[in-house]
C-alpha cells in the first residue's frame, strides 16, 4: 500500500510547484522594471534635447533684450513723422495732412 501521508504527498507536490511559479513571478518583475527603465530612457531621450533648446534660446532672447534696442528717428529719414501722415491713407504712405502747410 501507500506508506506515505497525504500531507506529507501534499507538500512535495507543493514544493514542486512552487519554484516554477517562484521563477515566474521574478520574471515578471523584472520584465516589468526594464520595461519602466525603457520608458523613462525613452522620456530622457526625447525631452531633454529639447529643453536644453529652450534654455539656449531663453537665454540668447534675454541677451537681446539687454541690449538697449536704438530706433532710428525721423531726423535720420529712416521712420516717418507720425504728424504728416494723414489719417486714412491708402498705404499708411506719407500723405501730408490738408491743414498743415507744405
Amino acid at each position: 500500500m501507500n506508506d506515505q501521508n497525504n500531507f506529507k504527498r501534499l507538500q512535495e507536490e507543493e514544493e514542486l510547484l512552487f519554484g516554477a511559479r517562484h521563477d515566474e513571478q521574478i520574471r515578471a518583475s523584472l520584465w516589468g522594471s526594464l520595461s519602466f527603465f525603457r520608458f523613462v530612457g525613452h522620456l530622457i531621450e526625447m525631452f531633454i534635447p529639447r529643453v536644453f533648446e529652450f534654455f539656449i534660446a531663453a537665454a540668447q532672447h534675454e541677451g537681446q533684450q539687454a541690449r538697449p534696442a536704438q530706433r532710428p528717428t525721423p531726423a535720420q529719414g529712416k521712420i516717418t513723422d507720425p504728424g504728416n501722415i494723414a489719417p486714412g491713407s491708402p498705404d499708411g504712405g506719407e500723405s501730408p495732412r490738408g491743414d498743415q502747410p507744405r
